[in-house]
C-alpha cells in the first residue's frame, strides 16, 4: 500500500491555483474512512537572547479538502484530482536565521485500526510584484571619498540576474578592496508572558571582490540571484528585506559602504509599446517625441531637463542602467555639438554639463 502526492511543478505565485493528483496503490481491498488533503503555511520565528532561545510557530493559512468519503478501494492504482487556490495575499516562502515561512501540501488516507497512508510535499510561493522594475541608486560621501551604487532593476526575477555598477570617486590610500555584498535582513518579535522578545539579524549570503587595486572609476557587476535572497515580507511579527551593498574595505578603521534594497519577485509581463521614430532637430532642446525612445541621447535630455549640473558619472547613474560610460560620454559630446548641452566645467571623466538655456551661448 502506498500514497503519493503528485504536483506538475513546485513553484507558484499568490492567487494561482495548484492542480495535482493523489495516487493510492494497493494490492488488496482497502477499507478507509476518507481521503483528505491540506494546504498549510506556517511561519516559524526564533529569537535568541543570551542563553535563552524562544521559538514560535504561527499558522498563516490552512485549508482542508475532502477528496473521498468513507468506503473501500479495490486492488490497483487509483488517482484523485484536486485544485487548491493560493490566497492572493499569501506570504512568500523564506528560510532565514530567525524566520522560516513554509508552504506544504499534505494528503492522507484515513485507515481504521492502522497507521494512515500519507505524503507531504513542500513547494515555493514567490512574491508577485505590484509594479514594474526600475533603476535605483544611492551614494555616500565620507571625507574626500564618494561611493555610489546603481542597480538596473530593483525587482528581479527569481531566476534572473542582479546587474548594476559601483562608482568610486576620490582616492583612499591603503584600501584593501572594493567589495560587493548581498545581505538578508530580519526583524522579529515574539509575544511572551513576560513581554515581547525582539531580535534583528543580518546575514551576508554572497560576497565578491570588484577590485583589489582600488582606484577611482566605474565597476560593473552581474550576479545570479542566490537562493533565498531578495524576499520582502512584512507582518505584525516579522519584517524581512534584502540589500545590495558596495563596501570599501579599509584597514584599522570603519569601512565605507552604501546599499540599495532589491526585491526578488515575479513581474507581470507587459506588451512592448511601439517605437515611433521622428526627425531630430539640430538646435535647441527637442521634445521627447522627437527622438527615438531607446536612444541614449533622449534619455540624457530627459534627465538634464531639470537644469542641474552633472558630470558623466552622475548622468550615467541617473539614467538607471542600460548604458555604458562610453555611450554616455559620446552622447554628451554629440549633444554639446548640437547645442543641446553646454559644458560648465571641462575635464576628462568628470566634465560637467547642463542643459543649454534658451538664448544662451557658450559656457
Amino acid at each position: 500500500m502506498e500514497l503519493s502526492l503528485l504536483l506538475p511543478r513546485l513553484s507558484y505565485v499568490p492567487g494561482e491555483k495548484i492542480h495535482g493528483k493523489v495516487e493510492v496503490r494497493t494490492s488488496k481491498e482497502l477499507r478507509h474512512r476518507g481521503l483528505h488533503i491540506k494546504l498549510r503555511c506556517v511561519e516559524t520565528l526564533k529569537v535568541e537572547s543570551g542563553r535563552s532561545r524562544h521559538v514560535e510557530n504561527v499558522e498563516k493559512y490552512v485549508k482542508t479538502l475532502d477528496l473521498l468519503g468513507e468506503g473501500v478501494l479495490s486492488p490497483g492504482s487509483h488517482k484523485f484530482e484536486f485544485s487548491f487556490p493560493i490566497p492572493p495575499d499569501a506570504p512568500p516562502s523564506y528560510s532565514g536565521r530567525g524566520v522560516q515561512i513554509k508552504w506544504t501540501l499534505k494528503a492522507w488516507l484515513d485507515l481504521p485500526m492502522r497507521p494512515d497512508l500519507r505524503d507531504t510535499v513542500e513547494f515555493q510561493v514567490f512574491s508577485l510584484a505590484g509594479r514594474q522594475p526600475q533603476g535605483i541608486f544611492e551614494s555616500v560621501k565620507k571625507g574626500g571619498v564618494i561611493l555610489k551604487i546603481r542597480v538596473d532593476r530593483d525587482i528581479v526575477d527569481p531566476r534572473g540576474r542582479i546587474t548594476g555598477e559601483v562608482v568610486l570617486e576620490g582616492g583612499v590610500p591603503g584600501a584593501r578592496a572594493l567589495r560587493l555584498d548581498l545581505f538578508k535582513m530580519e526583524e522579529i518579535q515574539i509575544r511572551e508572558t513576560l513581554g515581547i522578545s525582539r531580535d534583528r539579524n543580518s546575514t551576508r549570503v554572497f560576497s565578491t571582490i570588484l577590485s583589489r587595486t582600488v582606484a577611482p572609476g566605474s565597476y560593473n557587476f552581474e550576479l545570479r540571484v542566490p537562493r533565498g535572497f531578495g524576499i520582502f515580507y512584512n507582518d505584525e511579527y516579522t519584517t524581512v528585506w534584502s540589500t545590495v551593498r558596495a563596501v570599501l574595505d579599509l584597514p584599522f578603521r570603519p569601512d565605507i559602504w552604501v546599499e540599495v534594497p532589491v526585491t526578488v519577485a515575479i513581474t507581470p509581463r507587459q506588451e512592448p509599446k511601439p517605437v515611433e521614430v521622428l526627425p531630430r532637430v539640430e538646435r535647441g532642446v527637442p521634445r521627447a517625441a522627437e527622438l527615438r525612445r531607446p536612444d541614449v541621447e533622449y534619455a540624457v535630455i530627459e534627465l538634464m531637463k531639470d537644469g542641474a549640473v552633472r558630470d558623466v558619472v552622475d548622468i550615467k547613474l541617473g539614467l538607471g542602467g542600460g548604458y555604458s560610460l562610453e555611450e554616455v560620454k559620446e552622447a554628451c559630446r554629440k549633444l554639446v555639438e548640437r547645442g543641446v548641452l553646454e559644458v560648465i566645467e571641462p575635464g576628462v571623466l568628470l566634465e560637467k554639463y547642463r542643459i543649454r538655456r534658451k538664448g544662451g551661448g557658450g559656457r
